[in-house]
């Protein structure tokens, strides 16, 4: 249930999701996104539904950032990963489809960037272009340095990677 609290009263909205709900999240914009294993939702200030999403597999993986909302899941074969980019209205405006399982991912300015089993990817949301740079899977922290810059780190190091 999610409640928006005023001064001497509030309203609630009740969130139902096959699975357990990831999270919850207020945007600068004043609308409010709930992940959940099998949707998204966005909710606008009074707490109607304004989008929504939801999927059949479940998704595991998710990014709220300053400007989209990136959700990724397997395809229903499970050959494949979709990341789907959604804007701050909860309306899905891309689709990129991977051939790799995707382990993590990250949202900046534009760009996606994502960890796959081979290596990791930069994808401009808008163009949809993808570039990728393989190495051997493990499991790394990616932070955005820049559009072209990725930092990923594990326990022991942190190296850069540039795309260009």
């Amino acid at each position: 249930r999610l409640y928006k609290v005023g001064n001497s009263s509030y309203k609630s909205k009740a969130l139902t999701y096959p699975g357990m709900p990831y999270d919850i999240e207020i945007l600068d914009n004043g609308n409010t996104v709930a992940v959940g294993a099998y949707g998204v939702n966005v909710f606008n200030s009074s707490l109607a539904v304004i989008g929504e999403y939801l999927t059949e597999t479940e998704i595991y993986a998710y990014e709220i950032g300053e400007h989209n909302i990136a959700v990724v899941h397997s395809s229903r074969d499970g050959r494949r990963t979709d990341a789907v980019i959604f804007n701050k209205r909860g309306r899905a405006e891309k689709t990129i489809t991977f051939d790799e399982r995707v382990i993590d991912l990250t949202l900046y300015r534009g760009y996606l960037f994502t960890q796959v089993m081979g290596g990791f990817v930069r994808t401009n949301i808008s163009l949809n272009i993808s570039q990728k740079i393989d190495i051997p899977a493990n499991t790394f922290k990616i932070i955005p340095s820049d559009k072209n810059t990725l930092i990923i780190c594990d326990s022991s190091y942190a190296k850069y990677l540039n795309f260009k």
